[in-house]
């Protein structure tokens, strides 16, 4: 029927079997949300060379050349040539870096990518991040040092897993220090299971942090979806019959996103593995008993 799409992942997911009425795709969703889409670009004077790079694979996405200023060996008439010609030189190096930061804009327009990284000698790494707007300044996720001349495509992919791994470890320890330090000072988050499906059951979550691949068992409602962890026969919310879930932390994220909130799944290990889950919430909602 064509409704099918195969999906290359850079690391192993857990072999497991779920009978369930819904497609079980947490572990799926998990590696391609932990996962950004990059763009890199390797930078010298007069040449940049783009590509994209997701999920360890990096593909050729374009090349953009400037003109080349021939140097001349001669000092002129007191050097007056000689520094005319390096004085041209730099002006077509700051075009082509005014050109490169222009074209990226474009290609995030065209097809949106989450982050940036740059590479090449120091000078014009920096030449084209002074050159980049604000928007894509704020996407810039590290820089490398390499030789445009003598680069291998194995050498740039390289660079982009080392600093793409670096950059998940950053991001995911910032975004569970964060919900931790607003859990333990805010009504406005909550960890762990049980408070976090009392949240999802009122759809008060905004963002739900999921760390790792563990699963829970629980129970949700035929009727109105409400979800539980216990074993009753009976939705507490409507009074219809409850049917088991095989992984209660895949159907909160499910019931999440069916409210208009965001799922965040964690892979690095940080401190919420004490948890399993958080949430930062809309608004403070009455603790309920979930079971």
């Amino acid at each position: 029927a064509g409704i099918d799409e195969y999906v290359s992942l850079p690391g192993p997911v857990r072999d497991r079997a779920v009978t369930d009425f819904d497609p079980y795709l947490r572990p799926l969703d998990a590696m391609l949300e932990h996962y950004h889409s990059y763009c890199a670009v390797v930078i010298d004077r007069r040449k940049s060379s783009i590509f994209r790079f997701r999920m360890g694979e990096l593909e050729t996405w374009e090349e953009m050349a400037e003109e080349e200023v021939r140097k001349q060996n001669y000092g002129g008439f007191s050097g007056y040539e000689e520094g005319k010609t390096r004085n041209r030189a730099e002006e077509i190096a700051h075009r082509h870096y005014r050109d490169t930061a222009h074209r990226l804009r474009e290609l995030d327009q065209q097809e949106p990518f989450d982050l940036l990284l740059v590479g090449g000698p120091a000078d014009h790494v920096d030449g084209l991040t002074t050159a980049l707007d604000p928007i894509l300044r704020s996407k810039l996720a590290g820089s490398f040092a390499i030789d445009p001349g003598t680069m291998t495509p194995a050498a740039v992919r390289s660079h982009c897993e080392e600093l793409s791994a670096a950059y998940d470890r950053k991001h995911e320890a910032e975004v569970v220090t964060g919900l931790l330090d607003r859990a333990g000072s805010s009504p406005l988050a909550a960890v762990g299971i049980d408070p976090v499906l009392g949240a999802v059951n009122q759809r008060a979550v905004a963002e739900l942090v999921v760390q790792g691949m563990s699963s829970t068992p629980g129970r949700r409602c035929s009727d109105c979806g409400w979800l539980v962890t216990g074993n009753g026969a009976l939705c507490p919310a409507c009074g219809e019959g409850m049917r088991a879930v095989p992984d209660l932390l895949d159907a909160m994220a499910s019931a999440v996103r069916r409210s208009g909130g965001s799922v965040q799944n964690v892979i690095t290990e940080t401190p919420l593995v004490s948890y399993e889950v958080g949430a930062v919430l809309r608004y403070a909602v009455p603790q309920v008993d979930p079971s």
